[in-house]
């Protein structure tokens, strides 16, 4: 398994995390990771308890997609500011919880 295999496999598994302990339901929130071109982030509108390795969206800094179907989410220029005010965050996890 790749870097970036296991690092989409680790942003789904947060998300069902989240998703069990109550901290989102349904497609609220989202993850993502840093990567050396930018970033991979949950995708917009895919429930949590659907979400595959496959569907996380590899965005540019500034929203353009790589790699990917879908759409990213909505709050990618949040986890965007993030990364480029703070170099040292890896990854950013944003929950709505109920």
């Amino acid at each position: 398994m790749g870097e970036s295999s296991a690092v989409r496999a680790a942003l789904v598994a947060g998300a069902l995390e989240l998703a069990e302990r109550g901290l989102n339901t349904g497609s609220a929130g989202n993850l993502s990771a840093r990567t050396a071109g930018g970033a991979l982030i949950t995708p917009s509108g895919v429930e949590y308890a659907e979400l595959a390795p496959g569907d996380i969206v590899e965005v540019a800094p500034d929203g353009a997609v790589l790699r990917g179907s879908g759409r990213p989410s909505s709050e990618w220029c949040c986890h965007a500011a993030i990364y480029r005010q703070r170099p040292e965050v890896g990854a950013v996890v944003h929950a709505h919880p109920t």
